[in-house]
């Protein structure tokens, strides 16, 4: 199926985790501030249960672009 993160079409299977969307773009989870699923923050505790869906837009904030979500 089919999600937008960061701007970026990517294709995965059905049943597939935040935290393993992460896994497989080689992000450290302790270095993610932030994860917006269609323009909702989704809180830390949930990134190991919650599902993609299609057509998620995801928005991955990790390090330094903390502070350029904060300035928008």
């Amino acid at each position: 199926m089919k999600t937008i993160i960061n701007e970026e079409p990517y294709y995965y299977r059905e049943g597939t985790s935040l935290i393993q969307v992460l896994e497989d773009l080689d992000l450290d989870v302790e270095k993610v501030n932030m994860i917006l699923v269609n323009n909702e923050i989704t809180a830390k505790d949930i990134w190991e249960t919650y599902l993609l869906e299609e057509n998620d837009q995801i928005l991955i904030i990790a390090g330094d672009r903390m502070f350029l979500l904060a300035c928008l």
